[in-house]
């Protein structure tokens, strides 16, 4: 009987509920009763006391800090601008200055441009890059005229290009640290401000450079960045939980980790965010300040007792605002060795809860392996790995419907990812975001291709036969889109549609998608050789890529949507794939794009037109390839030649664009493009253009 009764609780299924039920009300009774009788009363004095002392230390080690680097700009400022007075730097040597602001900003760790302007409008400076790379550029009003130099250098310091430009309307001498430095006579700190090149907010150490007579020769400056001091606050090592954070005396916050960027752009302004709206606990830490005044305190907020400092920060102003460094953290970050005592009053009832865990070991065993395993198969659901089976051995009848229902659910994905984008379906998962109608506007490249003369193909072959053929065609069209990030938006007939940038943000979205159509190219030049030895017929495809602002999003109804890209984006990259019968390419870009990747990619221009609807105009390009060695004619010579061509196209000079065009056709014999510009301007000559812009109108 007792034998009977053990195999039947064997085989018996239970709950989970019951099974944790059992292990912990045991000891439940014994240890509320354990931790009923100890105080902590007294460790909460020595706590607060203990945890004041060190967030005031941590204060004071930030401003100390700051401070000192902040006073190595004002040093390093004064110090330049004293060599310059001294003769010691030639300013009017601006490769030496250039070369001198370039080793400044490389050696300073906190200098992010340094800058020198003069009283008759010349400017040197060097800037750190984002890049890591440092950049020089010089505006020479002594020169006739005026020149604008822009020096590029590796990171090694390596010049790799000089480039000129007659853009000269930048003058030192207007702007606010230049003025204020003038003005005071001494070195001084700049009001915040923009820099328009990267839209960052700066401030700057500027020291004019005054002689003997009291004639100011200019003014260095050296700027900090704002991304710097929010990096700063964001290094210091407060505690597990703390947070610093620099607000002025009005309570406008400057810089906090909490708040990656505490201002707003607005054109060419900026608004910081004040330190009520920032968060919580910094709006509760600063009106207990501003009740209080004192340096440091307690408060409590969502039942957790905070501490805070507010120290002065007097090297630095804005609007005319003293700044200070504040730090708040949970009371809790500074308890960890005051608790030691505390836990060893513990001891006893945590021996007992030992003893308590011999017993339950065996069934938590069971309860956490087969949870584990489900743990790491939801991961892998959740990350769209759908090709393991998920088998869990249990006798918790909870695991076992658990394991039953992702099994289900992993293998309906599994059918479903057919039909939608894989990454669509895995954003979805990850961001737990509800399906829903409507889009957002965003960024995208966009990719059209198209089998030309599909029809009549479909017309001769065998529909078995062709629908084989064209099966092969898109798996391998669509393995390398999606290798390169891309989701395929939409089969339509034998057209392929696909974008980056959505749902999953992509950094090189131009680069993405020209890349992606000369892949495209290749592995169908691969699969119409083995279709041609195979007595098929080949497929010529015809691609479009364009880059834009497009609205992404899910269209359709309340029981089904579909997530595409809409507007005049995808349009146009529509319109770009047809043209290629026009011209007689197989790739044809927008401007958008060309400008976008023209270093990388070899082009060739093809014309300026505007498609039927639309009446603006943009150039277009076809993309040859990713290696200039692999193009067969002189790709630069035939440019040139073109160039000339079309601006005397342009110009309605149809002789000379002829003769231009014609040394394209010699060439590049196998040209179609110089032969249809021939074709027009031999057109043009007898039925002249009115109206004549250089842009081509396409009526269909």
């Amino acid at each position: 009987m007792t034998h009977f009764l053990i195999k039947k609780w064997q085989n018996r299924v239970v709950t989970l509920r019951f099974s944790i039920l059992l292990a912990f009300i045991s000891f439940f009774f014994f240890m509320i009763t354990l931790l009923y009788f100890v105080s902590n009363t007294y460790y909460k004095k020595i706590i607060s006391f203990t945890s004041l002392k060190l967030l005031d230390q941590s204060s004071l080690t930030v401003m100390c800090e700051l401070t000192k680097k902040m006073q190595l700009a004002t040093l390093q400022s004064d110090l330049t601008a004293k060599l310059i007075t001294e003769k010691i730097l030639d300013v009017n040597n601006l490769d030496a200055m250039a070369n001198y602001t370039y080793d400044l900003v490389k050696n300073m760790p906190i200098s992010v441009i340094a800058r020198w302007g003069d009283t008759q409008g010349n400017f040197i400076a060097s800037q750190l890059e984002k890049d890591g790379t440092i950049s020089s550029e010089i505006f020479n009003r002594n020169h006739s005229p005026a020149i604008h130099l822009f020096i590029q250098r590796d990171r090694q310091g390596n010049i790799i290009q000089r480039t000129t430009s007659n853009d000269v309307d930048y003058d030192p001498r207007t702007r606010a640290w230049y003025k204020k430095a003038y003005a005071q006579r001494k070195t001084v700190w700049s009001d915040i401000y923009l820099l328009q090149r990267d839209h960052t907010l700066a401030i700057t150490a500027a020291s004019p450079a005054i002689q003997s007579d009291g004639t100011i020769l200019g003014v260095f400056g050296i700027d900090i960045q704002f991304d710097y001091l929010l990096k700063f606050i964001a290094d210091q090592p407060i505690s597990e939980h703390g947070l610093a954070f620099i607000v002025t005396n009005a309570g406008t916050l400057i810089a906090s980790p909490k708040l990656m960027l505490p201002y707003q752009i607005k054109g060419r302004a900026f608004v910081f965010t004040t330190i009520d709206s920032a968060s919580p606990e910094l709006g509760a830490s600063w009106h207990e300040y501003q009740q209080i005044k004192s340096q440091h305190f307690s408060f409590n907020i969502h039942h957790q007792t905070y501490l805070a400092v507010y120290r002065p920060l007097p090297i630095l102003k804005y609007n005319n605002d003293n700044w200070l460094i504040g730090i708040i953290a949970p009371q809790d970050d500074f308890t960890h060795e005051v608790q030691k005592i505390h836990r060893l009053n513990l001891f006893v009832g945590l021996s007992v809860f030992a003893l308590g865990l011999i017993v339950i070991s065996n069934l938590i065993t069971r309860v956490v392996r087969p949870i584990q395993y489900l743990v790491r198969e939801t991961e892998k659901i959740k990350r769209f790995e759908l090709n393991d089976d998920i088998r869990t051995q249990s006798k918790i009848h909870e695991v076992i419907q658990l394991s039953d229902a992702m099994r289900a659910m992993q293998k309906g994905l599994r059918s479903f990812q057919k039909y939608v984008p894989r990454t669509l379906v895995r954003s979805l998962i990850e961001t737990q975001e509800d399906t829903r109608v409507g889009g957002v506007r965003k960024r995208l490249s966009v990719f059209f291709s198209d089998i030309a003369n599909y029809t009549a193909i479909s017309e001769t072959i065998d529909p078995n036969q062709l629908m084989i053929q064209t099966c092969e065609y898109f798996e391998a069209l669509t393995q390398i889109i999606i290798d390169a990030r891309g989701t395929i938006d939409k089969y339509i007939g034998d057209s392929i549609m696909a974008i980056w940038g959505a749902p999953l943000p992509e950094d090189n979205l131009a680069y993405q998608v020209a890349w992606t159509a000369l892949q495209c190219q290749r592995k169908i030049d691969e699969l119409n050789a083995l279709w041609i030895s195979q007595e098929k017929c080949p497929f010529l495809t015809r691609i479009g890529i364009h880059l834009g602002d497009a609205i992404v999003g899910n269209v359709g109804s309340s029981e089904r949507l579909n997530y595409t890209a809409i507007g005049d984006t995808i349009n146009i990259a529509n319109r770009l794939e047809k043209l290629n019968k026009l011209y007689g390419t197989r790739i044809i870009v927008s401007d958008s794009v060309y400008q976008d990747v023209k270093d990388q990619f070899v082009f060739r221009m093809l014309d300026c037109v505007a498609v039927k609807g639309k009446m603006k105009s943009g150039y277009i390009y076809e993309l040859l390839s990713d290696d200039i060695h692999s193009i067969e004619f002189d790709i630069h010579a035939y440019r040139e030649q073109f160039a000339l061509g079309f601006t005397a196209y342009r110009d309605e000079y149809w002789d000379g664009a002829i003769d231009y065009f014609n040394h394209c056709k010699l060439i590049y014999p196998e040209d179609r493009i110089a032969a249809i510009f021939i074709q027009r301007c031999q057109q043009f000559k007898i039925t002249p253009p009115t109206d004549w812009d250089g842009v081509w109108r396409l009526t269909e």
